[in-house]
């Protein structure tokens, strides 16, 4: 078979809003090992935080029949990572456009570390009064670990003073086996980072990690802010991620 890529926006409500991803699908006989480096270089090409590379399992006859089965493995412009969410739903979306089986089978991926199941999760858009497709899924926990040791804590408040211009106070800090630290702050702490004038450098020099810095805080504002508009979209949370070393100074959404 053939390879077709594709750029999907996750999490997006409208064309050119949401989470963007690469798709790239290719042929069964796809050994993950050997075409490391072209993946590679096919994810620096397209240059978006994440590029997901498919194939179907050789082992599909011994799965059940209502499912399909594909490996997947993600990448950002400089490395690879063992799991990404938006560039899951992404593949998960175009596969149940290009397939086109029944409703209600399921996408079963296997990344390098992870089983990840897909299901369809369709309901009725009351405003136009049609069905909406939406994709449910499955994913491990990975909670991370707290960083427990008063130098590293320092160190990583050092580095976020250094990269944003202001002392950001953190209320807890760790990291996920995904290599992410995991920072989360006070709400007005969040918005004092801003947007301009960002020093990206300064976040690579903690070497305890090696993906990606996400910075988030509650959203306690939020259903105040909405008031009584059932249709207003709700957040638990804010966040914000930014991966310097990945390739990628800050993911768009």
């Amino acid at each position: 078979g053939g390879i077709q890529c594709y750029i999907v926006d996750s999490f997006a409500s409208a064309p050119g809003t949401g989470n963007p991803a690469s798709v790239v699908l290719l042929p069964k006989e796809t050994q993950a090992d050997a075409m490391a480096k072209w993946m590679h270089t096919v994810a620096a090409e397209f240059n978006l935080s994440e590029t997901a590379f498919c194939w179907p399992s050789s082992e599909q006859s011994s799965f059940p029949a209502n499912e399909e089965h594909w490996n997947i493995r993600y990448y950002t412009p400089k490395v690879e990572i063992p799991l990404c969410g938006h560039a899951t739903l992404a593949t998960a979306a175009i596969l149940y456009q290009t397939l086109k089986r029944y409703p209600d089978y399921r996408i079963v991926f296997h990344a390098s570390e992870d089983i990840l199941t897909m299901e369809r999760a369709d309901d009725i858009d009351n405003n136009k009064n049609a069905l909406r497709t939406r994709i449910s899924m499955e994913f491990p926990s990975k909670p991370p670990q707290e960083i427990s040791t008063q130098e590293d804590k320092m160190t990583i408040r050092m580095m976020l003073e250094a990269a944003f211009s202001c002392e950001l106070d953190p209320m807890y800090v760790g990291v996920s086996d995904l290599g992410d630290i995991l920072i989360e702050l006070k709400p007005d702490r969040f918005h004092q980072i801003g947007y301009e004038n960002i020093n990206f450098k300064a976040l690579m020099e903690w070497d305890g990690y090696y993906r990606g810095v996400i910075i988030c805080c509650s959203d306690d504002a939020s259903e105040a802010a909405n008031g009584d508009c059932d249709d207003a979209p709700l957040a638990d949370f804010l966040s914000r991620f930014f991966g310097p070393k990945a390739g990628i100074n800050e993911d768009p959404v």
